[in-house]
């Protein structure tokens, strides 16, 4: 009979978290060094606030419903409740406004690590995800939104993702089409519009002209046609034009992406205040990225200024590059032999690049295996004064360890 042991469930993870075991590990921190790489060079500095922060700091740049799902703690050195970081965002601003605040406008900050966040539908399990995202601060001009979108595009282009879509939301639209209803009304039209709920909207929307702004945001995501019928009506003008130019720019820029619009969009209702967007993707179900203009975040922490940005889901990213692309085992040799000789070839290999792990002499069973199991994608062994690849039987220069 089959018992329980107690060691066995007491190493296990909580819900919501996992490991990540070679090679997946190092696969994934690749995409995020191509990530942030491209942010660098779009100017963007790197900052690396801490895991956990006291709570009165972090929840000035929260949402309710983001307060009440916190992960809270008290820290013993201080007493004070801190909180693990659902999002990064609102450190930034913290560091903009305090650490950082003597620096001139526009700001630009990069930034990677991993958040907490209660899991979100049916499609996401994990409640650690790892981010790269940028934040610009004290630039209004939509030259500043066309920049978030195309360092976020570039990133993910430069990573090696296909078939990507971007879609173009505006914060204006939503806010303009809310203030035509009564206050009590308008939670229950944002969970419509969320839904796309068209027969509970033309049932309860309260005349005709209201009705028809409605169901014209919603239809925007039918095409650019609906998106030049909404630039012509007075209550979406304003946003659906500034939607238009940024997909003439970024149609120019990125023609292998395609674009696409949404003036009903309820994403971060309440936290943008301006043009937003999504990235995604055939092979997953949800968000690469998304970000927008988040004007009033700033205010909160005393640096009252506009800013814009956006956070690339490293985990997301890097689960549709395996499905687009699956990697074969990582480039490691496995260098077998004994005493200073090994050594002394192993540092060779290392100085021209290669990635090399020793090990006693073995059996050519077990040198193989090593091969099989994808733990390495060379076996070579020392004898003598020069070194023979395990499997085919010939001698290796060090040309071909490179």
């Amino acid at each position: 009979m089959q018992t329980h042991d107690p060691r066995v469930s007491s190493l296990a993870l909580p819900q919501g978290m996992r490991d990540l075991l070679p090679p997946v590990a190092s696969a994934r921190r690749a995409v995020a060094r191509v990530v942030l790489d491209c942010f660098t060079r779009w100017g963007y500095e790197l900052v690396i606030p801490p895991a956990y922060e006291r709570e009165e700091s972090v929840v000035r740049g929260l949402s309710p419903q983001a307060r009440a799902n916190l992960q809270r703690f008290t820290d013993p050195a201080s007493a004070d409740t801190v909180v693990l970081r659902p999002d990064m965002t609102p450190q930034i601003a913290r560091i903009a406004a305090g650490r950082l605040t003597s620096r001139h406008a526009p700001l630009r900050l990069t930034y990677e690590g991993s958040i907490l966040r209660a899991p979100q539908g049916r499609t996401r399990g994990q409640r650690q995800i790892s981010q790269a995202g940028i934040e610009l601060i004290g630039w209004a001009s939509r030259d500043a939104d066309l920049e978030v979108i195309s360092a976020v595009l570039e990133a993910l282009t430069g990573a090696g993702l296909r078939g990507l879509r971007l879609e173009l939301s505006h914060a204006g639209a939503t806010h303009a089409l809310l203030t035509m209803l009564e206050p009590s009304l308008r939670p229950a039209v944002v969970q419509a519009l969320s839904q796309r709920d068209v027969s509970w909207l033309s049932e309860t929307l309260p005349d005709e002209p209201i009705r028809a702004a409605f169901l014209l945001a919603i239809a925007s995501a039918g095409g650019r046609d609906r998106l030049l019928q909404a630039t012509l009506h007075p209550q979406l003008s304003g946003p659906a034009i500034e939607v238009q130019e940024a997909i003439a720019a970024l149609t120019a820029r990125f023609p292998d992406v395609e674009l696409l619009c949404d003036l009903g969009e309820t994403r971060g209702h309440g936290y943008y205040t301006g043009l937003s967007f999504v990235v995604l993707c055939d092979d997953l179900g949800q968000p690469l990225a998304s970000g927008g203009r988040y004007d009033g975040l700033l205010r909160e922490y005393g640096r009252d200024e506009p800013a814009t940005g956006a956070a690339i889901d490293l985990e997301h990213t890097f689960d549709v590059l395996t499905r687009q692309a699956p990697s074969g085992p990582s480039d490691r040799i496995l260098l077998l032999g004994s005493g200073a000789s090994r050594a002394s070839i192993a540092r060779q290999l290392r100085a021209h690049g290669c990635a090399v792990a020793e090990a006693d002499p073995m059996s050519r069973e077990h040198a193989l295996a090593a091969l099989e199991s994808e733990r390495f994608s060379r076996v070579w062994r020392c004898a003598d004064d020069h070194v023979v690849d395990e499997v085919s039987g010939a001698v290796v220069t060090m040309e071909a360890a490179r």
